[in-house]
């Protein structure tokens, strides 16, 4: 079982990549059929449907349109949802998402029947099913994003929105070198390029859920293993972005060149200045300029102590 909690802080991006060995299922699977895709006339707006089967099942979804009243997810569900339907958002977590501690989710539960006797018209709650969910709209399922929807029956969801405009290098909301929960910013076919706007790095993984197990995709060399990873529409996935590598040059008694892949152009430079007692600390800054740039000189200062520089996606 998921226990409600707050999400924590974002892990920086320098954090250290981690090989993750699929476990094996720990909870309800997702199963996702696409099973339409049609365009409306009125307002340009579109509409894609999908499947996703109850217990032991489940589904990875994503909306990937602009619902006319804001992504809220409480606005993209609307009342689509069968009485103890299960919410979870990922809420970042230094883990596999294959086997994590509760405290890696953030659980709401539908439900219509008015449970908890008083409620009126409150139909989210935590997932005792009794206490009133304390701010449902303070969770988004924005294109790019993606939850887990675990229904009591099987049921068939609608999305309606316009037509979204990706923006990439994708936002890793849990930094490189972690797990990021993410879907195409778009209503069609996901990959790893187009999901985050980045070439795949030895290292890079995709882990999808489909039904009764998962599967990870690992890019090793120039390729990816057992396959190359592809997303229906309306699917979110796991993707585990390596942290790019710093290279530094001393080209001066003065001066270090700091570079970085060309790929990650717009990441921001981030650096800090202890005493060699304290050595890494917490405050960061982040280098001026650096975002537009993929190789930067940095002054070397022999009084200076310890110095720390690190890549943080933006």
């Amino acid at each position: 079982m998921f226990s409600t909690q707050t999400h924590p802080p974002r892990f920086a991006a320098l954090a250290p990549l981690v090989h993750v060995a699929v476990l094996g299922p720990s909870r309800s699977q997702v199963n996702l059929i696409l099973t339409g895709l049609v365009t409306t006339h009125a307002f340009s707006e579109l509409t894609y449907t999908i499947t996703i089967h109850a217990y032991p099942c489940g589904g990875l979804a994503a909306n990937q349109l602009n619902h006319a009243g804001g992504n809220v997810f409480t606005n993209i569900f609307g009342l689509q949802l069968g009485a103890g339907t299960e919410i979870v958002f990922w809420n970042c977590c230094d883990t596999s998402p294959t086997n994590p501690p509760y405290s890696c989710f953030t659980t709401c539960v539908f439900d219509n029947s008015d449970p908890c006797g008083q409620c009126n018209l409150v139909v989210w709650y935590e997932l005792d099913d009794a206490t009133p969910f304390p701010d449902p709209n303070s969770f988004t399922l924005a294109p790019g994003q993606g939850a887990y929807v675990f229904p009591g029956l099987s049921v068939t969801l609608q999305f309606t929105g316009t037509p979204n405009v990706p923006v990439l290098p994708a936002t890793l909301p849990c930094g490189c070198g972690q797990w990021n929960l993410l879907s195409r910013q778009t209503n069609d076919i996901g990959t790893y390029e187009n999901v985050t706007g980045l070439a795949p790095v030895p290292g890079a993984q995709v882990l999808r859920l489909i039904c009764d197990s998962y599967t990870a995709y690992i890019f090793s060399g120039t390729n990816w293993s057992p396959s190359t990873p592809s997303l229906n529409i309306g699917e979110a996935a796991f993707f585990l972005v390596p942290c790019p590598a710093i290279s530094a040059q001393v080209v001066s008694n003065t001066t270090l060149q700091l570079s970085w892949p060309a790929d990650h152009l717009g990441w921001l430079l981030e650096a800090q200045t202890n005493n060699l007692a304290s050595g890494l600390n917490t405050n960061w800054f982040t280098v001026p300029g650096a975002d537009s740039v993929n190789q930067i000189p940095m002054p070397i200062n022999p009084s200076g102590g310890a110095v720390f520089y690190r890549l943080r996606s933006p």
